[in-house]
């Protein structure tokens, strides 16, 4: 965030629910859970750029930092991971539900530091959430 804001270059983070992650492992057993999560890995790990930092956030929930990254290639970056990962060939659909915010003028709200990054990426996930899943949302959006 600060080297973001010292050089005035855009800054995204991206936050991804895998849907129905309870589901799974209710049906299938937490050994599939416990595939899926390392699918989703996977297919985040193949998409990261060189200077991309992705993570397991907790529980069933990833974050991607993405350096000098616009709102626009955010976007696109976040519906191949959530196309990709929604091809994965498993015994049960796979799916996730992913948050896009940016550093610095984000619609009519200014994310000026880490934390109302991360509340806005977390916001916009959740979005995509109650909006059916399997979506990319923008803060804001």
């Amino acid at each position: 965030v600060k080297r973001a804001k010292r050089y005035r270059q855009p800054l995204c983070l991206l936050f991804l629910d895998l849907d129905g992650l309870k589901d799974i492992n209710d049906r299938h057993g937490h050994k599939a859970g416990s595939e899926a999560l390392r699918r989703v890995a996977s297919v985040i790990q193949a998409e990261l750029g060189a200077s991309d930092i992705g993570a397991r956030w907790g529980g069933d929930e990833f974050t991607i930092v993405a350096p000098n990254t616009s709102n626009n290639a955010a976007m696109s970056f976040a519906e191949r991971i959530r196309s990709r990962i929604a091809e994965q060939r498993m015994d049960w659909r796979m799916t996730a539900s992913i948050g896009v915010a940016t550093l610095g003028d984000n619609g009519n709200v200014m994310l000026e530091d880490a934390s109302s990054l991360m509340r806005s990426a977390d916001a916009a996930m959740y979005y995509a959430k109650r909006s059916g899943k399997n979506t990319v949302a923008h803060a804001l959006s």
